[in-house]
Order: C-alpha cells, then structure tokens, then sequence
C-alpha cells in the first residue's frame, strides 16, 4: 500500500518528468533549426507574396514565443513559463515541419527572421541545457528577430481602409 507521502512524491515527479519532457520537445524543435544554414539577408530582400497560412503562423509563432520569453524575464515561476511556452511549441513544430525549406516563402524576410530567432534559442538552449534562463543579450536579439518578423508582414487584404475594424 502506498503512503499518501509518496503518492505525492510519484506525483510530483510525474509533474516534473511530464514539464521535462515538454521542454525537450520544444527543445529539440527549436535545435533542428540549429542544423539549418543561417538566412542571408542578400536572399531574404525581394518581396514574396507569402500564403495567408504562412502569415497567420509567422504572427502566431512570434506572438507566442515572444509572450514565453517576456514571461521568464519577468521572473514568473518555471511552471508559468512553461505554460506560456505551451501554445508556442505547436506552432515552432508547424513551421519546422511545413515552411522551414519551403521555396516559396525562403527568400521572404519574415522567413529569414524567424529562422534566426529559432537558431539562436537552439544554440543557446544547446550550449547551456533547456532550463537555463536566456541572457538579456540572447533574450533582446530573439525578441528583435520575433518583432522585426512580424513588422515586415504584409498587411493582411482587405485590411487596409478599415477603421478600428468597423469600416
């Protein structure tokens, strides 16, 4: 028969295996982008129009990371940042899986940003293992990379014109 004391200590570190495990994947994610040749900025200037599908998960992956990343710099518990980086890991899965050698959207600056963001938190997730907290100097760098992605995003059709949404 198992002790209460125990069952909360198997509990827990189901917990902790379980937290480990999400950070693993989104670990390794985030180091196949590693493998990936670095963008070249020369290559990522000529305008693309990108697919409506391919916007949506730009704004999503740099919306999400970057909430994951605010939220570990605000000194949240480990538990809250992983669940902030929850939504994030299906979306970094989906652009590895779909659009990282994607010809049609390569050449795209929003491409080229992205790709950096993910090699630099693989390189660093690499070099200092998963639970460690990003320095200021990588966290700023990612969060450039993130923004600067999501500003060279076209403005989506039919938006334009449109007051607040209501015209």
């Amino acid at each position: 028969m198992m002790s209460s004391t125990s069952g909360r200590a198997e509990s827990g570190a189901s917990a902790s295996s379980s937290a480990g495990s999400r950070r693993g994947v989104l670990l390794s994610l985030i180091s196949a982008s590693v493998l990936l040749t670095r963008p070249s900025a020369v290559g990522a200037a000529e305008e693309v129009k990108l697919p409506k599908e391919y916007r949506q998960l730009v704004k999503r992956l740099s919306e999400g990371l970057s909430e994951s990343i605010e939220t570990e710099a605000s000194g949240a518990s480990e538990a809250e940042v992983r669940r902030a980086a929850d939504p994030a890991k299906e979306v970094v899965r989906e652009f590895v899986r779909k659009w990282r050698d994607n010809p049609r959207i390569s050449s795209d600056i929003t491409h080229a940003e992205i790709k950096e963001a993910l090699a630099e938190l693989g390189e660093f997730y690499l070099a200092y293992g998963q639970r460690t907290k990003l320095t200021p100097p990588v966290r700023e760098s990612v969060l450039r990379h993130l923004k600067a992605a999501r500003s060279a995003l076209p403005e989506e059709e039919g938006g334009s014109g449109k007051v607040l949404g209501l015209f």
